[in-house]
């Protein structure tokens, strides 16, 4: 493994928070005027936009913004880009700028990165003192030609819904521990979801229609833009600021994906396209070639992670740059977020087709790898509590910088379980069916995600989305892998299926972590077992009129389903539990009575 200069990450990584983008994206933007040059046939999008006090416009006037082909074009812009994507291993020993961030530095722009940053990033890489300030001089213009808000680099976090987590004071204060951050910001999503889910907040129901009003209240809900106690990850991480930022857990690929020798043209030609002209057309066009026209700069047994850290940073480049430039047609406002998926010539045919959903897959393979791959390598078991960060990624064969780049007090748990909580919910918000992500059974089921929100005591996001999930499943058209006929719902397979996972708990209150008054701990008990009680009661009451409509369930369920829910009931909802397990037992019963699917 050769020994490299100390460095903190791949060629850039600073840190940051993209306000709101996928609520803007999915609806709230301005369709815009100006046609694009070049536009394709697949993108009819007009769009126009001004700078105000733009350079070269005289006074009191606006100057028209130019083509993303001007912007190209630009001198400053190509000066910049020269340097992004240098490739030459003796000059840049990690490969280049575009090989971990993307196609070019928009994402300096939109994050807020600092000259002082670029520049000692630049130089520390390789650059000399003039290529840095050429950089510099392309970030700005790329900023002021999109008049781009001001952003804190060191807190830019791409995606965060509504612009901030829920409670961000919890943050600032020294004297909470996690746990009671997380039970905190729990009983703030509770409050949250009483308002825009009241039926599921309400007296316990008893029938369909009941049934059926929470399944709508539950769809109306936008995940990509419902705020959560799940923080999202910087943008990029720079342990130069502290080391508080050394960690994997940031958007920017630790290693980079760089062209293959006899591939560098076509890469460059599709990178190239894109830039001149942004759109959804030429955007999947890069992205899908990225297993084809690069490589891995380094071989690891973690390469599967960055790639996918590659993919993320590809599609939130593309988002930050739709924000500005007012596309609206990347990301849709409801249901499954890619509309790639109804423009696939395949639907029809092919009915599991998958959508790409990276976020999702790089916390599934950090924890395959960072986590599972790096204990066998270590020859046995490891106590992860007490080991560090680095020793995995040591043992995954990663060279001296990546090392580097996290906190020696960094512990391999924490990253590990860091990475799973915040990109599965990325990529849950991307997909709330789990449905075209993959077709592993325990994605299809959340396993590990609903795993990792009860790990971390996120008791009613956990089962909020284990009901979204299945109303998305059985009700949202794209979402329905079962489907034929360009979306009609095959009557011989379901659109819904009961699912109930180990939700009961010991008494997290008596924990002496915790530290807030018995009030708040008796709201969320309360505001629990309500969400929870009527999320099993409307379960029960649609899966019972699937069964009584004929539908063929894949497999009959298994059996702890139906316990976990007559528990729940006989422990929490005594007023109600009879009638409670009457239901249970009654939709257990037709369950049974239902052939199995083969």
């Amino acid at each position: 493994m050769p020994v490299l200069r100390p460095s903190l990450r791949g060629p850039w990584q600073a840190s940051g928070c993209l306000l709101s983008v996928l609520a803007a994206l999915a609806g709230t933007l301005l369709a815009s005027t100006t046609t694009l040059a070049q536009t394709t046939s697949t993108t009819s999008v007009q769009r126009q936009a001004s700078v105000a006090g733009g350079t070269g416009a005289a006074a009191g006037t606006t100057a028209a913004r130019p083509t993303p082909a001007q912007v190209f074009a630009n001198p400053v812009y190509q000066r910049g880009l020269a340097l992004w994507r240098d490739e030459n291993p003796q000059k840049f020993p990690k490969g280049s700028c575009a090989s971990c961030h993307g196609a070019d530095f928009f994402d300096l722009a939109r994050g807020g990165f600092d000259d002082a940053t670029i520049r000692r990033r630049a130089i520390l890489d390789g650059a000399t003192p003039e290529e840095a300030t050429a950089l510099i001089a392309a970030v700005r213009y790329l900023r002021s030609t999109y008049a781009l808000p001001a952003t804190d680099a060191r807190n830019f976090r791409p995606f965060q819904p509504g612009g901030a987590v829920l409670e961000p004071e919890l943050d600032r204060d020294a004297t909470i521990n996690e746990p009671t951050r997380f039970i905190r910001r729990d009983i703030a999503f509770g409050r949250q979801l009483t308002k825009l889910t009241p039926a599921l907040f309400g007296a316990p129901i008893e029938t369909l229609a009941q049934a059926h009003q929470i399944r709508d209240q539950v769809l109306a809900v936008q995940p990509r833009t419902l705020k959560t106690g799940v923080l999202y990850p910087l943008w990029s991480a720079d342990r130069h600021f502290g080391e508080q930022f050394g960690t994997l857990n940031d958007w920017v690929a630790d290693i980079g994906q760089a062209p293959r020798p006899d591939k560098a043209a076509a890469w460059r030609s599709l990178q190239d396209a894109y830039l001149r002209q942004p759109s959804n057309e030429t955007f999947w066009r890069m992205y899908d070639a990225v297993g084809v026209l690069t490589a891995p700069r380094f071989t690891t047994a973690g390469n599967r992670v960055d790639e996918a850290k590659f993919r993320s940073a590809l599609i939130g480049q593309h988002l930050m740059r739709s924000e500005a430039l007012k596309l609206t047609d990347f990301v849709k406002p409801t249901g499954l977020a890619f509309s790639r998926l109804q423009g696939s010539p395949f639907f029809a045919q092919k009915p599991d087709i998958l959508l790409p959903n990276p976020m999702w897959d790089f916390a599934e393979r950090a924890r395959v790898i960072l986590d599972g791959d790096a204990r066998r390598l270590a020859g046995g078991e490891v106590n992860t509590e007490a080991a560090r960060a680095r020793e995995a990624l040591d043992l995954l064969g990663n060279p001296d910088f990546v090392l580097e780049s996290v906190s020696p007090d960094q512990s391999w748990k924490d990253q590990a379980d860091d990475i799973r909580l915040d990109w599965f919910w990325i990529g849950f918000v991307f997909d709330p069916s789990f449905a075209r992500i993959d077709k592993s059974n325990s994605t299809i089921a959340g396993e590990y995600f609903l795993a990792s929100l009860r790990h971390k005591r996120l008791y009613m996001h956990h089962q909020f989305v284990n009901l979204m999930s299945l109303l998305y499943r059985g009700f949202v058209p794209e979402a329905m892998k079962d489907v034929q006929d360009n979306q009609s719902a095959n009557l011989f397979l379901p659109r819904w299926q009961i699912r109930a996972g180990e939700h009961l708990r010991d008494n997290w209150g008596e924990n002496s972590r915790l530290q807030f008054p018995a009030a708040l701990k008796a709201e969320h008990r309360e505001l629990w077992i309500k969400l929870t009680g009527n999320a099993y009661r409307a379960s029960l009451l649609i899966y019972e009129d699937e069964i009584n409509r004929n539908r063929v369930p894949f497999r009959r369920d298994y059996t702890t389903v139906f316990d976990n829910m007559r528990e729940h009931f006989q422990r929490y909802h005594p007023a109600t539990a009879a009638r409670d397990i009457a239901l249970v037992e009654r939709v257990r019963l037709k369950s049974n009575l239902v052939p199995q699917r083969k």
